[in-house]
């Protein structure tokens, strides 16, 4: 089984730490020949910057982006698998105290954007355990 992750992309931007490369993410179905009748194909661009290790690349070169597949893992765990865990606990105990709905509701939202919010207070040490390299 393949241990990494690859995307291609098209860098945009070259600054003195980081390269900043623009990949086109598209949903499973983005293929189908029915795509464009269909709501559910999409594609999104997303802006990946990488640290600037002297790669031999210009503006406007296309490139492919290298990491590990536990990096892939790791992240759907810190974005979606916690905080469904986080939202279903904390439900679970609001219903088990007989808490208000719209007061379980305030209690859960409240939860999840401070959740969130100390996610970006570790951006930074997020940022070096997701690393990708250009080749």
């Amino acid at each position: 089984m393949n241990k990494t992750i690859e995307h291609s992309g098209i860098v945009t931007h070259i600054g003195k730490q980081y390269i900043q490369v623009s990949i086109v993410q598209q949903s499973a179905c983005s293929a189908c020949h029915a795509n464009k009748m269909c709501l559910a194909a999409e594609s999104k661009e997303k802006i990946i910057e990488v640290e600037n290790d002297n790669y031999n690349v210009h503006e406007g070169d296309t490139v492919t982006l290298i990491g590990d597949r536990a990096m892939g893992f790791s992240a759907v765990l810190w974005a979606f698998v916690v905080p469904l865990l986080s939202i279903l606990l904390t439900l679970l105990i609001a219903d088990f105290l007989k808490i208000t709905e719209i007061l379980a509701a305030s209690i859960t939202a409240g939860i999840i954007a401070v959740y969130y919010l100390i996610l970006y207070f570790f951006k930074d040490k997020f940022r070096n355990k997701f690393k990708f390299r250009i080749t």
